[in-house]
Formats: C-alpha cells, structure tokens, sequence
C-alpha cells in the first residue's frame, strides 16, 4: 500500500486537505516539537505551504514517525511493540527516540461535534427532533455554525 507522511503546524490546513480527499484512512496525530504529522493511505498531491507540506526524504525522527504510523494502519505487531516502548501522557504516548520526544497523540481531528438525540421517548430533550428531517435540519445548523 502507498503511504504519505503529511507534515502541518496547522490543523485548519490539514482538515482542509483530508475534506477534500476521497475514502481516505490516516493514522493519529503525531508530534515531534512543534511539527506534526499524519500518515494517509492514498498519494495525494497538495498545495505546499508554509502550514502543510508532504514528506520526502525523510530524516531520522521522521522515519520512526512513518513506520510508527504504518504500524498502526496496518495494525502489526510492531505497532504493539512501539506502544509498549512509549509511555502514556496526558498528550498521548510518548517515545523517546535519538533525543527527541515523538507523541502519538490522543487529539480529534473532528470539527464538529453535537449529540442529537433521536429517541422519541427521550427525556433529555422531549423527543424534539422525533423526524428524520428535523434531525437532518438541526444537524445542517450544528455544522453551519461550527458548534462543538
């Protein structure tokens, strides 16, 4: 499978990127400083900026965060082996390799988050979205208005 290393200091940026790409799987968020990256199962091409880039040529540290990540998509053993190595943060799990500290992170890459209740019994909200469409219409606004 082919495999893509993304590097971004902006999440806007790679959800823009990830919005617009098709049936795309990615592993987590990982962090070594202020970068991170992400690894996706499709080649994609992007705009390079100064916020989202594409690894090539990887260096040291970003070829444990790229067979790190593949571990985890194709979920092997190694990634068992990785997650034993690391040890838990409150940011994710940590590994400590050549001197850097590389985290797995525990971060959503959601936008938008609402819970809309559809039981029509519900006594949270009195069945208040008891139709398909009432509950399409809510979930249009959520997105809308970017509520989380």
């Amino acid at each position: 499978m082919q495999y893509n290393l993304i590097g971004f200091t902006c999440l806007a940026a790679l959800r823009r990127l990830l919005r617009t790409t098709q049936h795309v799987r990615h592993s987590s968020v990982y962090m070594v400083n202020q970068t991170h990256y992400i690894l996706i199962n499709q080649v994609v091409s992007i705009n390079v900026t100064p916020q989202i880039w594409l690894c090539n040529n990887l260096n040291s540290i970003e070829q444990q965060v790229y067979d790190w990540a593949v571990a985890e998509l194709d979920n092997v053993v190694e990634f068992i082996r990785l997650e034993t190595q690391s040890r838990l943060t409150n940011q994710g799990r940590l590994l400590h390799v050549a001197g850097e500290d590389i985290i797995r992170s525990f971060a959503y890459l959601t936008e938008v988050f609402a819970v809309l209740n559809y039981t029509p019994d519900s006594f949270s909200d009195g069945g208040k979205y008891h139709s398909v469409d009432k509950l399409l219409a809510q979930a249009q606004l959520h997105i809308e208005n970017r509520v989380s």
